[in-house]
This record gives C-alpha cells, structure tokens and sequence, in this order.
C-alpha cells in the first residue's frame, strides 16, 4: 500500500543536559502560510528575507540549543535515523554533549516515528518526541526544521524563525507544549509535535536538517506567537481607460502574542503592491495588528505571498514569521447605478414626450452611460459611478429645453433627478380667457442630494430658497424642497423673472438653506441660470446631542392649557375623513394639487396623532363663516368675512442662558392670487409686551391663479412638512413666548387648507 498509517519504526534517542542557544518563539498555527500541496501541485514561493524584514540576529539571546541534527527517511523500512551535524554544530559553537552515553541512549531523549507515508504525493507525515531528563525547566521548545533547495516543506508550521539560519531563507517549526503555562518543559517530562511533511523527488531527498530549541532560563525575548492572520478586501491594478476606478482597499491583519509584551513592530512585506515594507498598528478594538494597502503599484492580478515579520524591544533582531497571502483582483467593471425621475410640465405634472434626451459622461474617458428609457415622462438610463450631464429636448416646441449639469453617481445608488420643464404660455385650463397665465415667464430649477459627513443620505431634510434680492419687494421668497430616503431634492418651477408685466422683478441670486433636526444648517448662494439646474452635493455636520429646555408635540390632552389660542388654532387630531370641501367634484371651488395623494385630506402630522391647525374640521379649510350661495365654481373659495388668529406658547424661562434656538415644523397651503398679500403667516418671539417678528412666511411670487393651492413646494403642489430653526439667543436672560398668526386680510380664496404646526422645540445653553 502507498498510504500506511501508526506503524511504530525505529528511533535514534539523544539526551539534553546543557541548553545552550535556540531561535525564535512558538506559535500556535495562524491562519496562513503555505498551502498544502497535492500531486502535481507547483512547490509554492518562500521569500528570502530582506534587510529589514528578517535580520540576521546579533546574537541568539536566551535561545539554547538540545541540538542539530540530520533526519534521515526510510520509507521502506519505515525508519527514521537521526545524526548530528557536527560542521552545523560546530559553526554556531554549540559543544557535543547531547550524544553523551552517558546522559540519553537509555531515556529516549528524541524519536522520530512515521504516523502516516504517503508516497504517491510525497506526504509524510511524523510524530517528534523529546524527553527532559534533567530537573532543569526550559521554555518555548520546539523543533525548527531547515529549508533548503531541496524544497522539503513543513505543511502545519506554527511559525518561521530566522534563527540557525540556512542560506538565505527562514526556517519552519513546530513549537510543544502550547496548552502549558508559559509552555514550560519541565523537567523529567516529554512532550511530542506532529510534523507534516512534503518531500519532492530532489538528491538526498531522505535528508533532512532540523534543530531542537529552547529558552532559558526564562521565555524567549522575541514574539512568541503569530495567530489570526492574514488578508481581506479587494484591491486591483488602476484601470487607465475607466473613470473613477481607483485600487482598492484591502486590509492586513494579524494577532502578536509577546512574554514580555513589548512588541517593537510588526511589517508585512508588500513590495510587489505597495512599493515597499507596510508597518501594522496596533487595533485595541481588534485587539490585533493591522494595516489598510492599495495596489499602488498595479501589480497584475493574481496570489502575492507577503512575509509578515514580528520583533519586540527585548531581542530586535530576533523576529518570528510567517506569510500573508495577498490577492490582487481583477479590475472590477464599472459599478452600474442609474439616474432616473420624472420629465413634466413645471406646472401640472403631467409627463411630456421629449425628442431628445441626451445623458453625458462630463470625464471624457469615463464610462458611457447605457440607452435611456422613457414611459409616460418616466426615464431611466444606467450609468457607472462618475460625473453626468442631461439634457432634455422637449418634442412641443412650445416648451423650454432644460440642462443639469453635475449630476454626481457614487457606487449602488439610484440618483433621483425630475425635470420641470416650462411653458412661458401655459394658460388655466379653468380659465380660458388670455389673462389665465401663470404671472412669470422664466422659471429655474434646482437638484441635488443631502448627505451627512460619513456621507450618508439624510431623509427628511428641508431644502429651502429664498432670495437674496427680497429687500427689493420687501418680503421673503420661499419654495422648499424635502429629500426622499435617499437624500435627493428637487425643486422644479421656481420662478426667475417674478411678474411678466414687470421684467425688472427678477432674481439674481438665490439663497439656498438646508436644515435637518440634529445637523448644523448649512447655507448657499446659488446665481441661477435660465433653463439651467447645477446638482448639488451637500454634507451636513451633526450636532451634539441636546435635550430641549422646552417641547410641544401636542400629543397630551392638557397641551393647551396654557397657550392662548385665537381665531381658527385649535388642537386637532388627524384624521384623513377630514376633507377639503372646496375640492368637491360636483362643485369644485379649487383645483386639487397634481401631487397630491388622495381626495385632499388634511396632512398627517410629523409624528404622533396631534398638531396645531389654523383651520376648521367641519370644513377641511379656513373658509370659516361662508354662504354656498356666494359661490362659483373654481372660484378659490369666498368666505362671508376675513378671519384671523394667532397661537401663543406659555412663558418660556431663558433665565441664565446665553444662547438659545428654536424649531418647529410648519405646513401650509393657501390661494395662488397675490400670495404676498393674504393669508398673512408670522412668526414671533414675545417678550414682555412686545412681538418681534422673526419670520415671515409669505413668498412674494405672485401666480394669480385663484383656484389653485400655494403651498412651501410651490405653486399648484401639496402640502410639506417643512424644519424650520430661528436663533433667539438675543432674548436670553428672561420669559419669552412664541407666536404664530395667520390673518386672510380678506374674504377671497380661502377655500385651501390653511397652516399646520407640530414639534416645537427650543434648546438653550
């Protein structure tokens, strides 16, 4: 049979009684090295030491030597003899005492015996016995069995060892007594290792070198142990023709285990991907060495076998090895993501077939985008990760082609992009005589995506416009935008010139903020262009965790109690029966919003059940007192009397406080007809008897379009919850409360849902 297993064979027995020099320290099998081979397996790559890597030690410190020896296989006769190699022996001074007679033959200080021969793939595999018979305590034993060009290899090595070193490679050992304290060999005791052996056909193939070692009269200085080690991640060679490829990340990692805990450094040598040696540091959350490299280089693809070293302060030129395979990948494809969204009027929606849409790579030698599908306004096109620009030729010439540009794709994520495109001479369907144009002839649109700093998509974020130039009407511009889960904002049909009978009303420059509970807002100053939207990336800082001085979510039936409330406030519950009124299909007074869900219901609240509500249930809107006989179809709703009100928080203390902020979300929805002048929305802080105004909510475009809703997302769109944050810290040092009021300053178009407020919050330091 070519296998045979546990035959006892004959044994050559030498005796220690004088330790004299030994290499390095023991390990416990890392996860590493070389791999088994089988028939007809190549012989794998050993690195020869480098200079830095694996010195030649100064001198063997506390290492002594039981011997050096020759192993000599027969597997025939299923023997093992054993000599000593007195050149060896004698180049590193180490005195022929262990073949005394008079210490060992009788005690069978050291046998060899085969476990298992395996001819047919050169694997053998033997059990190594050594026996102490002195009172002498050693540590660290083990046997190191010398490399050669013979390529001999150790399969289950612990780790390598430069020391006793043969020509210009490390040298594999087995360490005993693992499980033992400080892995002591005590005195009159034995301890016996398995060795696994691969002997290709060479001259003298049967001759083997190998070393018994151990410290003393304490544990070795050097690193012990390697275990745990080895290789993650994906690294690759840099694709010059691909945008955006880069080489990758991969991560070299390893536990080092040191008697004397004073490990000095730990390499890995990855000159062939990093262009030199590669320091490891120490990971406490880990507990192990680690190092993050790149194929710098553009090493090709394929296997590196990396040698990792481990030296400490107490014997710096004694390190104790192994290796690291380190797997350079092919340069992976380019990620595919895509961008998609919506192509409608600016106005209503409603999705436009285009002649043309074109989608650009803005790198030149980047990878090109796929074919663009379009369905009902819908598209979709699939990109790589990189820079993109789109533009849109609408097939009615009647509209304006829209560009973006910037548009940034970053590895597994959808971009969300929609596009509104514009009609200067888009009428009222509701109204057909000529002046049933929307009152602006340019618009401009903005997207783009919020992220945190860990660049992760914030949802939930409130992207709001106003305009730098409202000094000159007096009032704030104001559309918002609020990110999907994504992250990603569209703000679509803002307009540019404000009144096409006045083109001096135009917008400049816009200032655009960005706001989120827990995040530090962040502030922009966008010079808009016609027909032109840039993509914006934004990365917003967290904030520290606060907890409010004071909060309102409403929730609490005593909520109330003590805010004085006016007019139409009242604490509702939601509940979407409560409908618009005006938005009745057999009399329609206004148009429901194109983005709206459903039959027009009020809006749920932003968490809870509750919120406060400008507006009156019966009615779903802030009609209040009306007359059905008063009224037209699409007429924006006409109520008997002008109403008003306003919702004041109780006292506040800001006592002792140097800053201070509040937040509040907000949600409105009022009529399209010089929404500068009615329905009046303020904000206040009250301090002693005096409101300061701090906001004021109207924009001063003006669609004059009766019959349809203007909420903060614009004309002709649906309710938002919108964040809003006031800095109120020159009102520190006393009470203060906050004030909210709504005044319709007449009886028209009052047929829309009116003003929401939920979470009030105000934080103070």
């Amino acid at each position: 049979m070519a296998v045979r297993h546990n035959r006892t064979v004959n044994t050559v027995v030498i005796c220690p009684i004088f330790l004299l020099l030994m290499i390095v320290c023991v390990s416990c099998g890392g996860n590493g090295g070389p791999t088994a081979p089988g028939a007809g397996l190549p012989d794998p790559v050993l690195l020869a030491p480098n200079e830095r890597n694996a010195r030649t030690p100064d001198n063997l410190g506390t290492h002594s030597s039981m011997g050096i020896y020759q192993m000599m296989l027969n597997p025939e006769n299923e023997t093992i003899d054993v000599i000593e190699n007195r050149d060896l022996a004698m180049h590193f001074n180490i005195k022929n005492l262990l073949l005394n007679p008079n210490f060992c033959p009788p005690l069978n200080c050291l046998k060899l015996q085969f476990l298992e021969i395996d001819e047919v793939n050169d694997l053998y595999t033997i059990k190594v016995t050594v026996n102490n018979p002195t009172f002498i305590n050693v540590f660290d034993l083990r046997l190191i069995v010398f490399y050669s060009e013979k390529a001999h290899r150790v399969l289950n090595p612990d780790d390598y060892t430069s020391l006793y070193l043969m020509g210009f490679y490390i040298s594999p050992f087995r360490a005993f007594n693992k499980s033992a304290y400080s892995r002591t060999f005590f005195g009159y005791s034995s301890a016996s290792e398995i060795v696994e052996l691969y002997v290709p056909d060479a001259p003298n193939k049967w001759w083997i070198y190998f070393a018994i070692d151990c410290s003393l009269p304490q544990n070795c200085g050097e690193p012990y142990d390697l275990e745990e080690f080895g290789y993650e991640g994906n690294i690759y060679a840099d694709d010059p023709d691909l945008s955006e490829t880069d080489q990758g990340e991969g991560l070299l990692y390893s536990k080092v285990y040191d008697w004397q805990e004073n490990i000095s450094e730990v390499t890995v040598d990855t000159t062939p991907i990093t262009g030199g040696i590669t320091e490891l540091t120490y990971n406490p959350t880990t507990e192990r060495y680690e190092a993050s490299i790149a194929d710098t280089m553009d090493a090709p693809p394929g296997d590196y076998i990396c040698l990792l070293a481990a030296y400490s302060n107490d014997d710096p030129s004694i390190g104790t090895f192994n290796y690291i395979t380190v797997t350079v990948d092919e340069t992976p494809p380019p990620t595919v993501q895509s961008i998609y969204g919506h192509i409608g009027d600016s106005m209503f929606l409603n999705g436009l077939d285009v002649s043309s849409i074109s989608v650009v790579n803005q790198d030149p030698l980047g990878f090109p985008p796929g074919s663009v599908s379009v369905y009902n306004g819908d598209y979709v096109v699939p990109v790589a990760t990189g820079t993109y620009s789109i533009s849109i030729v609408p097939e009615d010439i009647s509209y304006s082609a829209v560009f973006c540009y910037d548009i940034m794709v970053t590895d597994n994520e959808d971009v969300h992009v929609d596009f509104g495109l514009h009609n200067p001479l888009q009428t009222d369907p509701y109204n057909p005589f000529p002046m049933g144009y929307v009152n602006w002839w340019d618009v401009v649109s903005f997207n783009g995506r919020v992220v945190n700093t860990m660049g992760e998509p914030i949802p939930d974020a409130t992207v709001e416009l106003t305009s730098s130039d409202s000094w000159n009407i007096g009032l704030e511009c104001i559309q918002s935008a609020i990110t999907d889960k994504g992250g990603y904002y569209n703000l679509l049909n803002v307009p540019h010139t404000t009144d096409r009978n006045n083109p001096d009303w135009t917008i400049d420059n816009f200032r655009m903020q960005i706001r989120a509970p827990g995040y530090y807002p962040e502030e922009l100053m966008i010079n808009p262009a016609l027909n032109q939207m840039k993509y914006e990336l934004i990365s917003l800082t967290p904030m520290p965790a606060e907890t409010p001085v004071y909060e309102e979510s409403f929730e609490l039936t005593t909520a109330m109690d003590d805010w004085e409330l006016s007019g139409y406030y009242h604490r509702q519950l939601y509940d979407p029966a409560i409908i618009n009124n005006a938005y009745d299909p057999a009399f329609p007074l206004n148009v429901i919003p194109p983005d709206e869900n459903g039959p027009g219901s009020i809006p749920p609240p932003v968490d809870g059940n509750y919120y406060l509500w400008y507006g009156v249930e019966q009615d779903g809107n802030f009609l209040g007192v009306w007359s059905p006989g008063n009224q037209t179809m699409y007429n924006g709703g006409q109520s008997d009397a002008p109403n008003s009100g306003y919702a004041m928080s109780p006292e506040i203390d800001l006592t002792g406080y140097t800053s201070a902020r509040v937040e509040f979300y907000m949600a409105y929805s009022i009529e399209s007809y010089d929404t500068p002048g009615y329905e009046y929305m303020r904000f206040y802080v009250h301090s002693g008897y005096t409101d300061i105004q701090m906001f004021f909510f109207n924009p001063f475009v003006d669609p004059s379009m009766k019959e349809y809703a203007f909420s903060q997302k614009g004309f002709n769109r649906t309710l938002i919850w919108v964040f809003y944050q006031f800095d109120i810290s020159g009102y520190c040092g006393g009470p203060v409360q906050l004030k909210w009021d709504f005044s319709t300053n007449d009886y028209r178009y009052n047929g829309y849902m009116g003003q929401f407020i939920d979470n009030v919050k105000v934080f103070a330091d």
